[in-house]
């Protein structure tokens, strides 16, 4: 406590007299570990107009403090400012429910469970999204997993570095050293022979971006359509925006792209945010187009052709002055013909990829990704192919692989047969045994059932 139990119960209601409700005075209870440094901010904290504020303020500073003491309590990256402006449009009861869950995060940090030690504040206002607490200890776990990943990766990237350093230090002087790295690659040096001219990076980084400028300026258009945040869950757009990044390396690497413009892009999205992290650069040296409008207020309605897997039509060839529409939605826990939905109420065309046509689909979903759908397009319009296309595009193990094999859906149909076969038949019991069974099982045409 501050200094002892008779003084802590004269603060206490000294703080219930000054307007703190039951919530605050049980977090005075909790910090009882850097409660110490926290008397030189109590005058403080009782002639302030916004004690709610005030307190947060107190209490952070507190944790400042004791800092030095050398528990590792908190570092100062993971002190929750309720007065930052990422926190403003909160209201009251949201902001003392997100000092609650603070509560919680400190006191996972101090008793070693899995939390991570830096959140931002993007991160809390994930964390208040979440009704239960089960729901906020899962994602305070993924934060956690995710933060020893990075850690991990970190660590590994120096060892290998003090590893090539020593290997250059060791390596003699009078050595010539090898032509060829370790991954068999060629190296350009003073003292290697070679007949090739070496392209650096730059080099080819301007090729791609003069085949960008020039389908910005007479290529065909590609919409990505990022109207379906309130959809999907946190993962799902970190999902969608990691993808959205693929989408853009597959275009840029076509011999022939196209413009790719993202709709519907506002700043508040999290998906949109999720991709400005991925793609550095996005809105002001990346050669696309970035919008926060709808497409029907870009281009003229009659050249949209929504794609969409739900439709009843092929997309047969492409037309260049036709302007595609890709949905930058994932919808693994309940796919709903959404896309679909959304273009009938516009009145647009629709169309789907002839994948169907052209292959024969083994065990699995038939869905594609948005980069795969992204890549296909790309590859189509360099080969006018569908069947070359698809047969490259589309992940081999979702393919029937051997034409002279069962459909792999009836072999496991026919392996849940044997299973059940295995589980219900009684051969070599007695009829004394059976009937400790309780009810018969009996045999109907290959299948097993049980007795009504």
């Amino acid at each position: 406590m501050f200094q002892s139990s008779g003084k802590m119960a004269v603060r206490l209601t000294c703080f219930s007299k000054f307007g703190f409700g039951r919530h605050q005075l049980k977090q005075i209870h909790i910090i009882k570990s850097f409660s110490t440094y926290a008397s030189p901010f109590l005058n403080q904290i009782m002639h302030s107009k916004n004690k709610t504020l005030c307190f947060s303020t107190a209490v952070n500073k507190a944790r400042l403090c004791s800092q030095s003491v050398g528990d590792e309590v908190l570092a100062a990256e993971n002190i929750l400012d309720i007065t930052h402006d990422d926190f403003s449009h909160l209201s009251e009861e949201e902001l003392k429910k997100l000092q609650v869950i603070e509560m919680e995060v400190v006191m996972g940090q101090q008793s070693g469970k899995q939390v991570p030690r830096k959140v931002k504040n993007e991160m809390w206002l994930s964390l208040l999204s979440r009704e239960t607490k089960s729901q906020r200890h899962k994602f305070l776990r993924y934060l956690f997993l995710t933060e020893m990943r990075k850690a991990n990766d970190s660590r590994k990237k120096a060892e290998r570095h003090a590893h090539r350093e020593q290997l250059r230090q060791a390596q003699h002087r009078d050595t010539k050293p090898s032509p060829v790295d370790d991954d068999g690659n060629v190296k350009y040096g003073l003292n290697f022979n070679t007949i090739f001219l070496y392209v650096r990076e730059s080099t080819m980084l301007q090729n791609d971006n003069w085949r960008l400028m020039h389908a910005m300026l007479y290529g065909p258009v590609v919409v990505v359509d990022m109207s379906y945040d309130a959809l999907m869950t946190d993962a799902e757009h970190a999902n969608t925006a990691w993808q959205l990044k693929d989408v853009h390396g597959h275009n840029k690497s076509a011999k022939s792209p196209f413009h790719l413009h993202f709709c519907h892009a506002s700043p508040s999205s999290a998906t949109f945010r999720g991709l400005t992290k991925n793609i550095f650069g996005l809105e002001d040296k990346v050669l696309v187009s970035v919008s926060d409008k709808s497409y029907l207020d870009i281009y003229p309605k009659e050249k949209l052709v929504y794609l969409t897997p739900n439709a009843s039509d092929y997309l047969e060839k492409m037309d260049d002055d036709d302007i595609y529409i890709i949905g930058a939605m994932v919808d693994k826990r309940n796919p709903q013909p959404v896309s679909m939905a959304k273009a009938k109420r516009e009145g647009l065309r629709m169309a789907k990829l002839p994948i169907d046509r052209y292959i024969r689909w083994g065990f699995g979903s038939k869905s594609l990704t948005i980069e795969q759908v992204m890549h296909i397009l790309c590859v189509y319009r360099e080969t006018r192919d569908w069947k070359s296309t698809v047969m490259q595009c589309v992940p081999q193990r979702k393919l029937w692989k051997d034409e002279g094999e069962d459909d792999p859906r009836d072999r496991r149909r026919k392996q849940e047969l044997r299973h059940l076969q295995g589980r219900y038949s009684y051969g070599g019991e007695t009829p004394e045994r059976r009937k400790s069974y309780g009810k018969q099982n009996f045999r109907v045409d290959g299948l097993f059932s049980r007795e009504q």
